[in-house]
């Protein structure tokens, strides 16, 4: 909120809390108390969680709350992803393909899977929501420099397209959560076939305890 970033700066999560572990080397599970209040000002603040298993992860946010965000609306991003240079790789959501072109832009509701086309084979990826949710696509072309985010990078603008899919949260959370599952790697059918029988449940998804059973 009213901050330019400076050029190796440091800005440094104000929660007490961040951690993770692993099982055997196979699963793991990270999570984290998360606030920038003192840096930007704002009171924006969650708790997030991620639940590594064997060919899913699975992402947990509760707590998600802000009475001074900025003028942009608090969202979670669910996946932004780089897409071919035709920028045209097909988005599934719930069975229908989304528009291709550059510019497209959607709220979804009531979306209980998605799927989007890799650049190239093996790289599908496919996402789960445990609890329909209302999802934000998105697909452009963006340009940007790198000494946008450091000025002693080159300044020839570079343009490359993407697909963008997020939780809006409004202005002004309250304790808002989200829930989803990534699925590396599965193709369409293989999302629809999880999202009709999956192999995780959300135990807990509260400011308290996030849990997930696999």
């Amino acid at each position: 909120k009213g901050v330019t970033p400076g050029d190796w700066t440091s800005y440094m999560n104000t929660k007490e809390w961040v951690g993770g572990t692993t099982i055997e080397g196979l699963y793991g599970a990270s999570g984290m108390d998360f606030s920038l209040s003192k840096v930007t000002g704002s009171d924006l603040q969650g708790k997030k969680s991620w639940f590594m298993f064997d060919d899913e992860i699975v992402a947990l946010g509760a707590g998600i709350s802000s009475s001074n965000a900025g003028p942009q609306p608090v969202e979670t991003i669910i996946d932004n992803r780089k897409l071919s240079d035709a920028g045209d790789n097909v988005l599934t959501v719930n069975g229908a393909a989304k528009s291709s072109q550059l510019g497209w832009s959607e709220n979804m509701a009531n979306v209980k899977w998605a799927h989007l086309a890799g650049n190239m084979p093996g790289t599908d990826i496919g996402y789960y929501f445990p609890e329909a949710a209302s999802v934000y696509g998105l697909r452009e072309a963006r340009t940007g420099k790198w000494s946008d985010i450091n000025g002693g990078q080159s300044a020839t603008p570079i343009t490359r397209n993407y697909t963008s899919l997020a939780f809006e949260h409004g202005a002004t959370p309250s304790n808002a959560a989200y829930s989803y599952v990534i699925l590396p790697h599965k193709d369409t059918a293989a999302t629809e076939l999880y999202s009709e029988s999956p192999d995780v449940e959300v135990l807990s998804n509260t400011t308290d305890v996030h849990a997930v059973k696999e």
